[in-house]
C-alpha cells in the first residue's frame, strides 16, 4: 500500500513539474542587434596605451565584462546564471558590437504569451530550469578597431567609447529586447520567423493601437508601417506606450529593436537602448532605466519575487535546493514527506539553500511575513 501511495505522489510530482512547463528548441544562433557609433567607420582607431600591455588590458576588459554580467544578475535575481560569451572581431561599417543569441526555445507552460519564441535566458527564467548546461545564452561581438575606455567610474573621456555602457545594452538585446521584424526585397514586410514570433513582437502595435501582427498577411503595408515613425511597444498601458526606433529606410539589426531618441530625450528621461551612442556618453544605471525595465517586465522578466518562488534544480540528484530569488526574506522553512512528517534536512539561510539528506517526495513549506507558499520538491539518487 505504501509502494502504491509512492508511486501515485510520483506520478503526480511528474505531472507538477511537467506543468511548471518544458521547452523546445526551435532556432539556434539568431543574430538580433548591433549598435552603431555616431562616427564614420574610417574614423574609429584603436590603440594600446602608453605604458600598458596586452595582459593588462586583458585583466581591464574581464573586470568590465564582469561588472556587466553582475549588474544584471543583480537586477534580474533569475535562478539560473547568465551565461554570456564574448569575442573581438573587426566589425564593419560603425558598428560597435553585435549580438547573437545562441538559442530560441518554444515554451508549453504560462509566461506571457504561450505561443511565442523566448530567448535561452529568459526560457531558463520562467521554467526555473537550465536548457542549454554550460554552452552560452548570447555571444557579443565587440569591434576591435575601437578606442575603448574600461573605467567602470562613468568618467568616460571625449574621444572614447564607454565600453560598460555597450555591454550592458547588447546584454539587454540577448535578454529579449529585439524584434524580428525586416524589410526584404521589393518592399515587403515581414514579421517572425518560419518557427514563429518573438516574445517581444507581440508588443508591437501601430499608431492606432493594432498590434503588427495583424499586417502578416500584408506585406507592404507591413513595410510602411515599419518605417512610419509611428511603432509603439504595449507595454500594458496605452496611455503611456513606448515609441520605438523607425527609421527610413529600414535599418536591419537596430529599427525596431531599440527605443526612439527623440520620444525619450522628449519625456526628459534617458535610456540604454537608443539606437546610436557617441564618444564619451555612458549609462551604467540600468535601474533606473524605467523604460528598459518596462519592457523586460512586458516580456517575461522581473515578476514580484515573492508571486514566482523557484526551487531548483527540482528534481535534485545531490539533495542541495536552491530557493529563489535569493533576495527573498523567508521567516521559517518546513519540510514534510508524503505521510506529513518533518525529515532530516537542514537550511542555509543566508544563501537560501536547502540541504535534503534522502531521495524522496517532499513538500517544502516557505513562511513569509505574510503569506505561506507549500512547493513540491523531488530528491533523486
Amino acid at each position: 500500500m505504501i509502494g502504491r501511495d509512492i508511486l501515485k505522489w510520483a506520478y503526480l510530482f511528474i505531472a507538477f513539474l511537467w506543468g511548471i512547463g518544458s521547452a523546445q528548441s526551435v532556432q539556434g544562433q539568431y543574430t538580433v542587434c548591433s549598435l552603431y557609433s555616431d562616427v564614420e567607420s574610417n574614423e574609429i582607431s584603436s590603440s594600446l596605451p602608453k605604458g600598458v600591455s596586452e595582459k593588462e588590458l586583458s585583466y581591464s576588459f574581464d573586470k568590465v565584462f564582469s561588472h556587466a554580467l553582475s549588474k544584471w544578475e543583480s537586477l534580474l535575481g533569475s535562478p539560473i546564471p547568465l551565461n554570456v560569451e564574448f569575442v573581438w572581431d573587426e566589425l564593419e561599417n560603425n558598428a560597435l558590437a553585435v549580438t547573437t543569441v545562441q538559442q530560441l526555445y518554444a515554451l508549453d507552460a504560462k509566461p506571457v504569451y504561450s505561443s511565442a519564441l523566448y530567448p535561452v535566458s529568459l526560457a531558463e527564467s520562467l521554467l526555473g530550469q537550465s536548457l542549454n548546461s554550460l554552452s552560452p545564452d548570447m555571444k557579443i561581438a565587440i569591434n576591435s578597431n575601437v578606442n575603448w575606455y574600461y573605467g567602470l567610474d562613468a568618467n568616460t573621456p571625449d574621444n572614447s567609447f564607454d565600453l560598460l555602457t555597450v555591454l550592458l545594452h547588447e546584454i539587454a538585446h540577448g535578454l529579449g529586447v529585439f524584434s524580428s521584424a525586416s524589410i526584404q526585397g521589393n518592399n515587403t514586410g515581414t514579421l517572425g520567423i518560419e518557427e514563429g514570433l518573438l516574445i517581444y513582437d507581440y508588443l508591437l502595435e501601430d499608431e492606432l493601437g493594432s498590434p503588427l501582427t495583424d499586417y502578416i498577411g500584408a506585406p507592404q503595408e507591413l513595410a510602411h508601417v515599419l518605417t512610419s515613425q509611428k511603432v509603439y511597444l504595449n507595454l500594458g498601458n496605452t496611455v503611456n506606450r513606448l515609441k520605438v526606433y523607425t527609421p527610413s529606410p529600414f535599418e536591419e539589426q537596430s529599427s525596431i529593436s531599440h527605443f526612439d531618441t527623440a520620444g525619450i530625450q522628449n519625456s526628459g528621461l534617458e535610456s540604454l537602448m537608443i539606437p546610436v551612442v557617441s564618444e564619451g556618453w555612458n549609462f551604467h544605471d540600468i535601474e533606473k532605466d524605467l523604460s528598459l525595465i518596462a519592457v523586460l517586465k512586458a516580456i517575461g522578466w522581473l515578476s514580484d519575487p515573492e508571486s514566482a518562488v523557484i526551487c531548483y534544480p527540482n528534481p535534485s540528484f545531490d539533495g542541495w535546493v536552491q530557493i529563489s530569488p535569493k533576495s527573498l526574506s523567508i521567516e521559517k522553512v518546513t519540510v514534510l514527506d508524503l505521510k506529513g512528517k518533518v525529515t532530516s534536512w537542514s537550511w542555509d539561510s543566508e544563501n537560501n539553500l536547502l540541504k535534503l539528506y534522502e531521495p524522496g517526495y517532499y513538500f517544502v513549506k516557505l513562511q513569509f511575513r505574510d503569506r505561506i507558499t507549500c512547493i513540491p520538491v523531488v530528491i533523486l539518487k
